[in-house]
């Protein structure tokens, strides 16, 4: 979207990560350059071969990284491409950065929490130029109830089926949910516009909360479906005001029953504001819009 808006935007990312591949390509202004990786599968140290010099090549004036502060690129990354400013994404909300991580932190001109968990701990640690964004956008263009699809699913699951994600719960609370397998991108609309009722219901553990507002959510609601999540910050911080979502505390199966029951006494009911709602703030162009302003501070 940053290209879109005339932006010369080079992404440098893993030509295989898992199953997933992506090869080099281009568009516009858009350069996508894939590359080898070292460590593959190790989230804090693998390595993108050629990396630095790919973009000390295109000469930025912003080189943004998605890592948390741990890792082996946000220690790297400061010291590529002389002149041009970085900003650092990251999600961390539980552990508070630690001495090596504050100076990493502190190595950039701008850190991009994607949770206010996450701000609160760097703000409070390191002093360092610090905002909230959403990591990415969602493309409505793409995103949008399927013609002629009917709503046939009462309610669905998609995601990974991992107790922190609630699944556990949400099977106890509605045995007959529909746990939708995987699916390329481009055919989750399909799912969504099935669906009356999507439930994303996060748990926070010892180890791992929600960093972000679901990406799940969101899409399901632009799909036009009414969506259930739990009370976990990030999806509270994110999601709250929108409507067509119901928040339900968690490690409930009864009062996540009780709000699938209610739904379904007007799940027929649409909520026109929900896409419009999730279009002013997590669209691509209006969180490219924000992360550009934020860039130029």
């Amino acid at each position: 979207e940053l290209a879109a808006q005339g932006h010369d935007v080079l992404m440098v990312a893993p030509e295989k990560w898992h199953h997933l591949a992506l090869g080099s390509h281009s568009a516009g202004t858009l350069v996508v350059r894939t590359l080898p990786v070292t460590n593959a599968g190790d989230i804090y140290h693998f390595g993108l071969l050629g990396a630095k010099e790919a973009v000390e090549s295109f000469k930025p004036d912003w080189v943004y990284l998605m890592q948390e502060a741990q890792s082996d690129l946000a220690a790297q990354v400061p010291e590529w491409a002389p002149g041009a400013k970085r900003a650092l994404f990251v999600w961390e909300n539980i552990q508070a950065p630690g001495e090596r991580e504050k100076a990493i932190l502190k190595s950039y001109d701008l850190v991009v929490c994607g949770n206010r968990e996450a701000f609160a701990l760097i703000i409070r640690s390191a002093k360092v130029v610090t905002t909230i964004l959403p990591q990415v956008g969602i493309d409505l263009d793409l995103m949008k109830p399927v013609p002629g699809v009917k709503r046939s699913i009462d309610v669905a699951y998609l995601g990974r089926p991992v107790p922190e994600k609630g699944i556990d719960h949400l099977m106890l609370a509605w045995p007959q949910t529909a746990v939708l397998p995987w699916a390329d991108y481009q055919d989750l609309p399909r799912y969504y516009s099935q669906a009356k009722v999507v439930v994303i219901y996060s748990q926070d553990t010892a180890t791992w909360k929600e960093q972000a507002m679901s990406y799940v959510a969101i899409e399901a609601l632009a799909c036009g479906a009414q969506v259930i999540v739990s009370d976990t910050d990030a999806s509270v911080f994110w999601l709250f005001g929108c409507p067509g979502v119901t928040f339900v505390p968690q490690k409930s199966a009864v009062k996540l029953r009780e709000a699938i029951v209610r739904l379904g006494r007007t799940v027929d009911a649409e909520y026109p504001n929900s896409r419009e709602w999730v279009r002013e703030r997590f669209s691509n162009q209006v969180v490219a819009t924000n992360l550009r302003e934020a860039f130029r501070g």
